[in-house]
Order: structure tokens, then sequence, then C-alpha cells
């Protein structure tokens, strides 16, 4: 790294570009997502040259500068698609088929290659890869060896000795959403949207005696979850007596409108959303605080994802304190979201009626299934559906509008469960295996909880 005339550091950066395994993944998430990834790959190169202090906020006053981009492509599928990385100044690659069955050398063509970039003339700061592919994870550990920082782009199910190995890790929900400004309506900031102007007395008042128990429940710096919102509401009579969410259709709708009567609460946050307090920070001395502590060794593990796991999230710990530890430490391998049983039932319920009511595209099915879950009072993130419904895609699991059960997806689960477990080596006895199955199936509980405001 170094810096020029202006002061301004300079971290530089190889990027390689793995396009059959980006696009594919990109055209599970969402089509419109893939077209915008060839439709000018330069827009997607600045967002990633600018966002350094996102994937490293111990690096400040530090940008990125691409110097090496590469793209290696199978010109047999994607010939036509080439042009637009050409005219955005990358390398292009020909990767073509080397067997009947399709397979091409696009892994040894990538790893020479930035092999090759450690003896650059100019030193290569940061390599960036963007694939999910985990065979390129000992390359991530020859380049931490030579004391290289990496990033990767990661999808729902990587490998999470992938993630491990890399420094930082773009999330493909990020990355769709501000580097390829792909947005849907789930995307859209609650905070920024207009109440609707024809409440009636009635509800404004309704709205205003909730929004006093919301207030004294944000408290700071956590605030509420969304999650939590349906619990708080239905201490209210004239609420339980409404459908609908008393008219207004969604929880997040509602809850928009609830915030919109006071001055003093606001909406943060996307996954998951919370209501604060709005309190004005004199000094900022208040975010710089030692925050919260963490729970010791013994009660949490740290996730492929990094994301440090409280034994008792959820209420998991407590009120399952025979299963807790097990499925505590599958979560720290192999990245299963870390959710209790009852838990696990909801989403799974929610995910069948989501597929029967309006089929299946993951980005808008693992969002929805989210705002589903969280109506139900359950607190899940988007990612965690998403890793859900890869892994029972993996597992030969095909979404049926026409035919879905949770049964089926629970089945799914469990066997995509199993087999990580076994890939990442953890061996379970027979009883385990059968709490694990029990764990992902929600158990008893996949055909109870109803929604709230249903």
């Amino acid at each position: 790294m170094d810096s020029n005339s202006h002061g301004i550091g300079r971290i530089r950066t190889a990027l390689f570009v793995d396009f059959d395994n980006i696009y594919t993944q990109l055209n599970d998430e969402d089509e419109e997502a893939a077209a915008a990834f060839v439709r000018d790959p330069r827009e997607w190169v600045n967002w990633l040259e600018g966002c350094v202090p996102v994937l490293y906020p111990e690096i400040t006053g530090f940008r990125r500068k691409i110097i090496i981009r590469r793209c290696y492509m199978n010109p047999k599928e994607y010939s036509l698609l080439r042009p637009s990385f050409t005219i955005s100044a990358f390398e292009v690659i020909d990767c073509p088929p080397l067997t009947l069955r399709g397979k091409t050398c696009t892994d040894m063509h990538l790893v020479i290659d930035a092999l090759d970039a450690l003896n650059n003339a100019e030193r290569i700061d940061e390599f960036i890869v963007l694939s999910a592919d985990a065979d390129f994870t000992p390359l991530l550990v020859r380049l931490r060896k030579h004391d290289r920082m990496t990033s990767i782009l990661h999808f729902g199910n990587a490998s999470p000795a992938y993630k491990s190995a890399s420094d930082a890790i773009i999330s493909s929900v990020e990355f769709i959403r501000k580097a390829l400004r792909v947005h849907s309506e789930d995307d859209e900031d609650p905070a920024s949207k207009s109440p609707p102007a024809d409440i009636s007395p009635a509800i404004k008042g309704l709205l205003l005696r909730m929004a006093e128990q919301v207030y004294k429940a944000a408290e700071q710096p956590a605030g509420v979850q969304f999650s939590e919102l349906p619990a708080i509401f239905m201490k209210f009579g004239e609420f339980r007596e409404r459908n609908q969410w008393m008219g207004f259709g969604s929880l997040r709708k509602m809850t928009q409108a609830l915030v919109s009567q006071r001055n003093d609460l606001a909406i943060i946050g996307t996954d998951p959303m919370r209501i604060t307090r709005c309190k004005p920070a004199a000094t900022g001395q208040e975010e710089a605080g030692a925050g919260p502590s963490l729970p010791g060794p013994a009660e949490c593990v740290v996730a492929p994802s990094g994301e440090r796991i409280d034994i008792d999230k959820g209420g998991f710990g407590s009120r399952y304190p025979t299963l807790a530890p097990l499925a505590l430490k599958i979560a720290g391998v192999t990245g299963t979201p870390y959710l209790p049983p009852d838990h696990y039932a909801v989403l799974l319920q929610e995910t069948a009626r989501e597929v029967r009511d309006k089929g299946y595209q993951l980005r808008r099915t693992s969002a929805n299934v989210r705002d589903r879950c969280v109506e139900s009072g359950v607190a899940v993130s988007a990612e965690e559906v998403q890793f859900i419904l890869r892994g029972c895609s993996n597992s030969g699991h095909w979404f049926s509008r026409s035919s879905e059960t949770a049964e089926q997806i629970a089945a799914a689960v469990a066997a995509r469960t199993l087999s990580l477990c076994k890939f990442a080596t953890l061996e379970l006895n027979a009883a385990e295996i059968e709490s694990v199955k029990n764990w992902v199936s929600g158990g008893a509980g996949v055909s109870r909880h109803p929604p709230y405001g249903g």
C-alpha cells in the first residue's frame, strides 16, 4: 500500500472473476442481477474500488485501485457476453470445455495467474476472487502466507473453510443491492417512505398508545427488533380484534405508520430491522463505548461468517438445554442457522406457504419468508433463509407451487445439514443424528404457529 501526491492511500488489487460460477449463482438468486452483472462491469468495479472501509473497517484513508482485471469464461456458452468485459478493461481468458462433461480449466488458469501476480513488478496488496467455488481455498491460504489480503464474494452455502480462509467477505445481498443496483420492494428503506395520509382518528389513537409501549421497549442502543413487535401489539385488544395488521396489510407498513406518530422513534437497519429511540449524541461518546459484553468461550462460538453466536440466542440454550450445545457446535462448523426448533418450525411452514402462494425465486422468496417469520414473532434474517433454501436445492429438492409442504422442506433441510456435518468431518452418533433431524425439522411444531395479524 502507498499514498499518492494527495496523501490518499492506495490498495493495489488484483481481481479474478470466475464468470461461469458467479453468473450461474446470480441467475439462481435473481435473473435481473445476473443481467446487471454483464450489462456494464465498470459499475460494479467502481463500487469495489470505493468500498474498502466496508470490507476492512480498520483501514481508513485508503482507496482500492484494481490494477489487474481478469475474467475466465467458457466461450462456448457465453461468447455473446464477452464484449461487455473487454470494453471494461478486463483481460478475458477463454476456458473452453476439456471433457465430454463440460469441465473447463478455469480453476487452474485462475490459480496460476494469481500466483504469478505475487511476483508482479508493483506489489499486489489484495486479491479479490469472485467465485463461490471452494476449490480456491488452498489459493487463499497460500496468498495469506505471502501476507496478502484476500476477499471473496459470498453466496448462501459457501464452504466454511473457504470463508475462513478469506480476510473479507462480500455478501451477495450487498453486492446485488449496492454494486449491481438491483433493488426489490424489500430493499426499500422503510424509514424513507411516507406514511399513509388517510389514517382514521381511531386508528391514529391506537397507534399512539402502541407507540408508547414500543418506546418503553426500545431502549438504547439495541432498540427492539421487528420480530418482537407482535408480542407488544397483542397486548391491545383492538389490535387482536382486527385483521391484516389493522388494515395496513403487513407488519412493516403498520410499524412505519406507528413510528410516524412520534418524533422520538426511528426505524434502523435492514436485516433485521429495529426500532430505536431518537437520542442525539452530543459528543458521540455513547457510541464509542465498550458496548455490550460478550459471553465467555464456553457460551458461544464464532460461525464461519464471523458472527459470534451466543448459546442462548433466541432463548435456545434456556429452553432446549440438552440440544443447544450440539446445535451450537454444528452452527459453528457448518454455518447452519442457529435457530431453536420451534423457530425452524415457523420458518419451514412459512416457506411452504410462500412457495404455494407465489412460487419460488430465491431472492424474493427469502425476503418474503423472512417477513412472514418476523410477523410470526420469529427473528430470522434473509441470509439465514437463503442458506436453508440453497441447501434444499443442493439436496435435490424441487420447490413446487402446487404441492409444497413443510414436511418435504424439513426432510431436505435435515439431509443437507447432515451432509454438511459429514463434509466438515464432524462425526455424529445415532442419537445425535436423530437430534439434528428433530432440530432442523422443527420437531413436532411444523404444523403449528399461525402468524399474527392473519
